[in-house]
Protein backbone atom coordinates (compact mmCIF):
# COMPACT_ATOMS: atom_id res chain seq x y z
CA UNK A 1 0.00 0.00 0.00
CA UNK A 2 1.27 3.47 -0.84
CA UNK A 3 1.37 6.33 1.66
CA UNK A 4 0.03 9.71 0.56
CA UNK A 5 1.02 12.63 2.79
CA UNK A 6 -0.76 15.97 2.45
CA UNK A 7 1.50 19.03 2.43
CA UNK A 8 0.59 22.69 2.41
CA UNK A 9 3.80 24.26 1.04
CA UNK A 10 7.19 23.51 -0.51
CA UNK A 11 8.94 23.22 2.86
CA UNK A 12 6.55 20.52 4.02
CA UNK A 13 6.87 18.80 0.65
CA UNK A 14 10.63 18.57 1.08
CA UNK A 15 10.29 17.16 4.59
CA UNK A 16 7.71 14.56 3.58
CA UNK A 17 9.68 13.53 0.52
CA UNK A 18 12.89 13.16 2.52
CA UNK A 19 11.06 11.02 5.08
CA UNK A 20 9.84 8.60 2.43
CA UNK A 21 6.28 9.56 1.54
CA UNK A 22 5.28 7.64 -1.60
CA UNK A 23 2.94 10.36 -2.89
CA UNK A 24 2.87 14.06 -1.99
CA UNK A 25 -0.55 15.69 -1.89
CA UNK A 26 -0.80 19.47 -2.23
CA UNK A 27 -3.73 20.87 -0.27
CA UNK A 28 -4.56 23.56 2.30
CA UNK A 29 -6.15 21.90 5.36
CA UNK A 30 -7.03 25.27 6.92
CA UNK A 31 -9.58 25.83 4.14
CA UNK A 32 -11.20 22.40 4.11
CA UNK A 33 -10.45 18.67 3.90
CA UNK A 34 -9.57 18.76 0.19
CA UNK A 35 -9.08 22.50 -0.37
CA UNK A 36 -6.52 23.51 -3.01
CA UNK A 37 -3.36 25.41 -2.26
CA UNK A 38 -2.92 28.74 -4.03
CA UNK A 39 -1.52 28.57 -7.54
CA UNK A 40 1.80 30.14 -6.53
CA UNK A 41 2.20 27.65 -3.67
CA UNK A 42 1.56 24.77 -6.04
CA UNK A 43 4.17 26.15 -8.43
CA UNK A 44 6.71 26.31 -5.58
CA UNK A 45 5.99 22.71 -4.62
CA UNK A 46 6.25 21.52 -8.21
CA UNK A 47 9.56 23.35 -8.75
CA UNK A 48 11.32 21.67 -5.83
CA UNK A 49 10.24 18.10 -6.58
CA UNK A 50 12.63 15.77 -8.39
CA UNK A 51 11.39 14.55 -11.75
CA UNK A 52 9.12 11.55 -11.39
CA UNK A 53 8.00 12.28 -7.82
CA UNK A 54 4.27 11.50 -7.64
CA UNK A 55 2.32 14.70 -6.92
CA UNK A 56 -1.38 14.72 -6.12
CA UNK A 57 -3.20 18.03 -6.48
CA UNK A 58 -6.40 18.63 -4.51
CA UNK A 59 -8.94 20.84 -6.30
CA UNK A 60 -11.58 21.05 -3.60
CA UNK A 61 -15.27 21.02 -4.47
CA UNK A 62 -15.89 22.56 -7.89
CA UNK A 63 -19.65 22.90 -8.29
CA UNK A 64 -19.67 22.27 -12.05
CA UNK A 65 -17.48 21.87 -15.11
CA UNK A 66 -16.78 25.62 -15.61
CA UNK A 67 -15.66 25.93 -11.98
CA UNK A 68 -13.33 22.96 -12.40
CA UNK A 69 -11.94 24.37 -15.63
CA UNK A 70 -11.23 27.67 -13.89
CA UNK A 71 -9.34 25.94 -11.07
CA UNK A 72 -7.27 24.03 -13.61
CA UNK A 73 -6.60 27.12 -15.73
CA UNK A 74 -5.37 29.07 -12.70
CA UNK A 75 -2.89 26.26 -11.97
CA UNK A 76 -1.92 25.46 -15.55
CA UNK A 77 1.78 26.30 -15.20
CA UNK A 78 2.20 24.18 -12.07
CA UNK A 79 0.11 21.29 -13.39
CA UNK A 80 1.77 21.00 -16.75
CA UNK A 81 3.96 17.92 -16.66
CA UNK A 82 4.11 17.83 -12.84
CA UNK A 83 0.86 16.46 -11.46
CA UNK A 84 0.52 12.69 -11.34
CA UNK A 85 -2.99 12.92 -9.89
CA UNK A 86 -5.72 15.55 -9.68
CA UNK A 87 -8.60 14.97 -7.29
CA UNK A 88 -11.82 16.77 -6.50
CA UNK A 89 -15.07 16.09 -4.69
CA UNK A 90 -17.86 14.72 -6.86
CA UNK A 91 -20.11 17.71 -7.62
CA UNK A 92 -23.13 15.75 -8.80
CA UNK A 93 -24.30 12.15 -9.09
CA UNK A 94 -25.39 12.74 -12.68
CA UNK A 95 -23.24 10.46 -14.82
CA UNK A 96 -23.05 12.93 -17.70
CA UNK A 97 -21.83 15.69 -15.38
CA UNK A 98 -19.22 13.41 -13.83
CA UNK A 99 -18.00 12.25 -17.23
CA UNK A 100 -17.70 15.89 -18.35
CA UNK A 101 -15.73 16.75 -15.21
CA UNK A 102 -13.32 13.89 -15.79
CA UNK A 103 -12.87 14.92 -19.42
CA UNK A 104 -12.21 18.52 -18.36
CA UNK A 105 -9.63 17.38 -15.83
CA UNK A 106 -7.81 15.36 -18.49
CA UNK A 107 -7.62 18.43 -20.74
CA UNK A 108 -6.61 20.79 -17.92
CA UNK A 109 -3.97 18.47 -16.41
CA UNK A 110 -2.54 16.45 -19.30
CA UNK A 111 -1.09 13.13 -18.24
CA UNK A 112 -2.50 13.24 -14.71
CA UNK A 113 -4.70 10.48 -13.33
CA UNK A 114 -8.15 11.73 -12.33
CA UNK A 115 -9.45 10.81 -8.87
CA UNK A 116 -13.03 11.47 -7.81
CA UNK A 117 -13.50 11.98 -4.08
CA UNK A 118 -16.49 11.67 -1.77
CA UNK A 119 -17.08 12.41 1.90
CA UNK A 120 -18.65 9.54 3.76
CA UNK A 121 -20.40 12.12 5.98
CA UNK A 122 -22.71 13.17 3.14
CA UNK A 123 -22.78 10.12 0.96
CA UNK A 124 -26.26 9.36 -0.36
CA UNK A 125 -25.38 6.19 -2.27
CA UNK A 126 -23.87 2.93 -1.12
CA UNK A 127 -20.11 2.52 -1.31
CA UNK A 128 -20.44 -0.02 -4.11
CA UNK A 129 -22.65 2.43 -6.03
CA UNK A 130 -19.97 5.10 -5.49
CA UNK A 131 -17.34 2.86 -7.05
CA UNK A 132 -19.63 2.27 -10.02
CA UNK A 133 -20.28 6.02 -10.46
CA UNK A 134 -16.56 6.73 -10.53
CA UNK A 135 -15.82 3.92 -12.96
CA UNK A 136 -18.72 4.89 -15.25
CA UNK A 137 -17.29 8.43 -15.41
CA UNK A 138 -14.01 6.95 -16.72
CA UNK A 139 -11.98 8.25 -13.77
CA UNK A 140 -8.81 6.44 -12.75
CA UNK A 141 -9.42 6.24 -9.02
CA UNK A 142 -11.73 6.99 -6.13
CA UNK A 143 -11.01 8.53 -2.73
CA UNK A 144 -13.25 8.02 0.29
CA UNK A 145 -12.63 10.65 2.96
CA UNK A 146 -14.34 12.25 5.94
CA UNK A 147 -15.44 15.87 5.94
CA UNK A 148 -15.76 16.26 9.70
CA UNK A 149 -12.53 15.16 11.36
CA UNK A 150 -14.08 13.50 14.39
CA UNK A 151 -12.92 9.90 14.54
CA UNK A 152 -11.19 7.95 11.82
CA UNK A 153 -12.82 6.54 8.72
CA UNK A 154 -12.48 3.07 10.24
CA UNK A 155 -14.50 4.14 13.26
CA UNK A 156 -17.26 5.51 11.06
CA UNK A 157 -17.55 2.84 8.39
CA UNK A 158 -17.56 -0.88 8.99
CA UNK A 159 -14.56 -2.79 7.69
CA UNK A 160 -16.77 -5.22 5.77
CA UNK A 161 -18.34 -2.31 3.87
CA UNK A 162 -14.93 -0.81 3.15
CA UNK A 163 -13.59 -4.15 1.92
CA UNK A 164 -16.58 -4.45 -0.44
CA UNK A 165 -15.93 -0.89 -1.66
CA UNK A 166 -12.28 -1.67 -2.41
CA UNK A 167 -13.22 -4.91 -4.17
CA UNK A 168 -15.88 -3.11 -6.24
CA UNK A 169 -13.34 -0.51 -7.33
CA UNK A 170 -10.80 -3.12 -8.33
CA UNK A 171 -13.45 -5.09 -10.20
CA UNK A 172 -14.07 -1.96 -12.29
CA UNK A 173 -10.31 -1.36 -12.80
CA UNK A 174 -10.03 1.77 -10.65
CA UNK A 175 -7.67 2.23 -7.72
CA UNK A 176 -9.01 2.99 -4.27
CA UNK A 177 -7.68 5.47 -1.72
CA UNK A 178 -8.92 5.73 1.86
CA UNK A 179 -8.42 8.72 4.14
CA UNK A 180 -10.06 10.51 7.04
CA UNK A 181 -8.24 11.01 10.34
CA UNK A 182 -6.31 7.77 9.87
CA UNK A 183 -3.77 7.04 12.61
CA UNK A 184 -0.58 5.03 12.38
CA UNK A 185 -2.24 2.00 13.95
CA UNK A 186 -5.06 2.20 11.36
CA UNK A 187 -2.79 1.74 8.37
CA UNK A 188 -2.24 -2.00 8.71
CA UNK A 189 -6.03 -2.46 8.82
CA UNK A 190 -6.47 -0.22 5.77
CA UNK A 191 -3.85 -2.27 3.93
CA UNK A 192 -5.59 -5.49 4.93
CA UNK A 193 -8.79 -4.16 3.34
CA UNK A 194 -6.94 -4.03 0.03
CA UNK A 195 -6.72 -0.24 -0.32
CA UNK A 196 -4.11 0.97 -2.78
CA UNK A 197 -3.41 4.29 -1.06
CA UNK A 198 -3.81 5.55 2.50
CA UNK A 199 -3.98 9.34 2.84
CA UNK A 200 -2.85 11.12 5.99
CA UNK A 201 -2.40 14.64 7.27
CA UNK A 202 -2.98 14.84 11.02
CA UNK A 203 -1.08 11.61 11.72
CA UNK A 204 1.95 13.06 9.93
CA UNK A 205 2.02 16.25 12.03
CA UNK A 206 2.91 17.28 15.54
CA UNK A 207 -0.20 18.99 16.85
CA UNK A 208 -2.75 17.55 14.43
CA UNK A 209 -3.65 18.43 10.85
CA UNK A 210 -2.96 22.16 11.33
CA UNK A 211 0.34 21.46 13.11
CA UNK A 212 3.92 20.99 11.96
CA UNK A 213 4.75 18.14 9.61
CA UNK A 214 7.02 15.61 11.33
CA UNK A 215 9.55 13.60 9.29
CA UNK A 216 9.74 11.10 12.16
CA UNK A 217 6.00 10.48 11.96
CA UNK A 218 6.12 10.12 8.19
CA UNK A 219 8.88 7.51 8.45
CA UNK A 220 6.81 5.49 10.93
CA UNK A 221 3.70 5.76 8.75
CA UNK A 222 5.58 4.56 5.70
CA UNK A 223 6.92 1.52 7.54
CA UNK A 224 3.42 0.57 8.69
CA UNK A 225 1.94 1.13 5.22
CA UNK A 226 4.56 -1.06 3.57
CA UNK A 227 3.93 -3.96 5.94
CA UNK A 228 0.51 -4.49 4.40
CA UNK A 229 -0.32 -6.84 1.52
CA UNK A 230 0.60 -5.83 -2.05
CA UNK A 231 -1.76 -3.22 -3.45
CA UNK A 232 -3.61 -3.04 -6.75
CA UNK A 233 -1.22 -1.27 -9.18
CA UNK A 234 -1.47 2.52 -8.91
CA UNK A 235 0.06 4.37 -11.87
CA UNK A 236 2.38 7.18 -10.82
CA UNK A 237 2.21 9.20 -14.02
Amino acid sequence: MRLLVSVRNAEEAGLALGAGAHILDAKEPADGPLAPVRAEVLEAIARMLPSGTPLSVALGEPRDVPALERLLRERRDALGGHASFVKFVIPDRNRDVLSACVAAARVGAPGARVVLAAYVDRLDVTLVELADLVADAAADGVLLDTEVKAGSLLERVGEDALAQFVAAGHARAIFVALAGSLRADDLSRVAALGADVAGVRGAACEGGRSGVLSPRRVRVLRLVAERGPPAHPVPSS
